[in-house]
């Protein structure tokens, strides 16, 4: 252009129209071009401003995000500082309060302890009196007379008289009740184990309440009692001489006993052998056995800590273990 503006100047008759058109639109067109890139830039600035704009503003609002967070994080460490102590707290309370509960169930344990076994010594004393009442009268025959100052084992046997008709089946009773190879055995097995040096006489022995046994005979009417009152009723000849009374005096009578079965058929009257059932109900049925019982084939009747029933009582006697089984066993308290 400054070429041409010199040429111009240089022209003898001055600037040509023409030229002067083409020099101006040339400047038009430069000046539009120069106002296009300026729009263009501004428009670009606008846009990067508010590209800007929106990142400052996510940049300020994970600022503020990050110092919540930092203030949650603050707060949940102090509370869990609180929740701590306190769980602690808490924790120690229910361990003091398991211990008291501990200790309250151990007094109640070993208070239930010594309750079962005062009920256990006073069945054993029970089950020790009626085993030497029965080794007494068992022992006692019609010649056999009570030392000097000795109580009888019961007064009312030398009164009892019968009927003539009836003395046939009262002595028949007596006397299957003293050839009993059950209570026979008994006292062999208490012999061997050495248990017969436990059984007292019966006036030395007390009861948990503090009575003697004889106390409790005379006050309370036994089996021997209930016969001889209802056979005082009747007015007969003297008491048939018993002469298969089985004397445990040799070790060889004993074995000889021991070593029989009990029959299958009952050879007592039927009031003899309710109160048997009394008895046996009373202190075997519902025992533990101490000890496995096999019979004569070697075939087990009961295994240890088994509880003790009629079926096996009944098996137990027709093998003819009855007294072994009744020596073994325990009560079921004393198994726990």
């Amino acid at each position: 252009m400054s070429k041409r503006i010199e040429v111009l100047t240089q022209s003898l008759f001055g600037y040509n129209k023409k030229q002067v058109d083409e020099y101006l639109e040339e400047i038009s067109i430069t000046h539009q071009k120069t106002i296009n890139f300026l729009r263009d830039s501004i428009q670009n600035c606008r846009k990067e401003k508010e590209t800007l704009i929106s990142e400052l503003n996510l940049l300020k609002g994970f600022n503020q995000e990050g110092e919540r967070s930092q203030e949650l994080l603050e707060l949940a460490i102090k509370r869990a500082v609180r929740t701590i102590s306190l769980m602690n707290k808490l924790a120690e309370e229910d361990a003091e309060k398991i211990m008291e509960d501990a200790k309250g169930k151990v007094c109640l344990h070993e208070k239930k302890i010594e309750d079962l076994e005062q009920v256990m010594a006073v069945q054993r004393r029970e089950i020790d009196a009626l085993l030497n009442k029965v080794k007494l009268v068992s022992q006692e025959g019609p010649g056999i007379k009570p030392e000097p100052g000795e109580k009888p084992a019961d007064k009312s046997m030398a009164k009892i008289r019968t009927a003539p008709g009836q003395s046939k089946n009262s002595g028949s009773t007596l006397e299957a009740i003293l050839n009993n190879h059950e209570w026979q055995k008994i006292t062999k097995v208490l012999n061997k184990t050495g248990k017969t040096e436990n059984i007292l006489p019966e006036a030395e022995k007390i009861t948990a309440d503090g009575y003697g046994v004889s106390t409790i005979r005379q006050n309370s009417p036994t089996f021997w009692e209930d016969r001889a009152d209802d056979l005082l009723t009747q007015t007969a000849g003297p008491l048939p001489k018993l002469n298969n009374v089985i004397k445990l005096t040799t070790a060889s009578s004993e074995e000889a006993a021991c070593g029989l079965p009990m029959p299958d058929t009952p050879f007592c009257s039927p009031s003899v052998l309710e109160e048997i059932e009394r008895i046996r109900e009373k202190y075997v049925v519902g025992r533990i056995a101490g000890a496995d019982l096999f019979d004569r084939q070697k075939q087990l009747i009961i295994a240890r800590n088994g509880i003790i029933t009629s079926e096996v009582v009944k098996k137990a006697e027709k093998e003819g273990k009855l007294a072994e089984l009744i020596v073994n066993m325990s009560m079921p308290e004393a198994e726990n």
